[in-house]
């Protein structure tokens, strides 16, 4: 009972908060429009404040299920909507307005936004995707991940791609055949396939690469052998 005042308490301002919510330390909230949070949600605040902002016009929806790690930031003009079970690292920003006004933000279920990412107005985060950490996830981002799969689908077409490895790579190829037209590079030659790619006249719509660090990376070599010599 104690634990769920506090929470009522440090979430004073929500529209509605679900059970088995917690909170840890105090979050800042300032909300004129609306504010709903799901149940077993938790939040940690303590070692920086999470941030929930709303205008007038703006909507946040957190689903049941979520984590907000501290120093997260989640403002809205629009609409935010985080789906279940989304985990939102360290110092994540979520604005859905820009210089070109306000768009909806969706982050579907099962999503990991990795620490210090920042999601634009218009980002849809596809269900279970992980984001890295630092990275910017504009209004096209959707677009940009699933659009040659989407396009080829349309009209019927199979996805194209190299396989490059540095040891034997059939395997892959055979468990990849129901969608994807793949084609095995030469063996230990994955540097120079990438490198002619742009020359190619029949381009793939992708490559999937499998190799070592220290096949390709002459600095990871030099410095694993440093390691290696100290060892011994």
């Amino acid at each position: 009972m104690l634990d769920t005042l506090k929470t009522m308490v440090r979430l004073d301002g929500c529209d509605r908060i679900g059970r088995g919510t917690r909170v840890f330390g105090r979050p800042l909230v300032k909300n004129e429009g609306r504010i709903e949070i799901g149940e077993t949600v938790t939040i940690h605040s303590n070692a920086s404040p999470v941030r929930l902002t709303t205008t007038n016009a703006g909507t946040i929806a957190i689903g049941s299920g979520v984590t907000i790690e501290p120093g997260v930031a989640i403002t809205s003009d629009a609409e935010v909507r985080i789906e279940d079970d989304v985990t939102i690292g360290p110092n994540v920003t979520i604005c859905d307005r820009d210089e070109r006004g306000s768009r909806a933000i969706v982050v579907e279920r099962g999503a990991r936004i990795g620490a210090n990412a920042r999601l634009e107005a218009g980002c849809i985060v596809p269900r279970g995707t992980i984001v890295a950490p630092h990275a910017t996830l504009p209004e096209h981002a959707r677009k940009v991940a699933t659009s040659v799969r989407m396009s080829r689908k349309a009209h019927g077409e199979r996805l194209r791609a190299v396989i490059a490895a540095d040891f034997t790579i059939d395997e892959m190829a055979d468990l990849l055949e129901d969608d994807i037209d793949a084609e095995i590079a030469p063996f230990d030659s994955v540097v120079p396939t990438l490198l002619g790619l742009p020359a190619r006249a029949d381009k793939p719509d992708l490559a999937i690469v499998w190799t070592r660090p220290d096949a390709i990376s002459p600095a990871f070599r030099a410095l694993l052998a440093i390691h290696l010599v100290c060892a011994i």
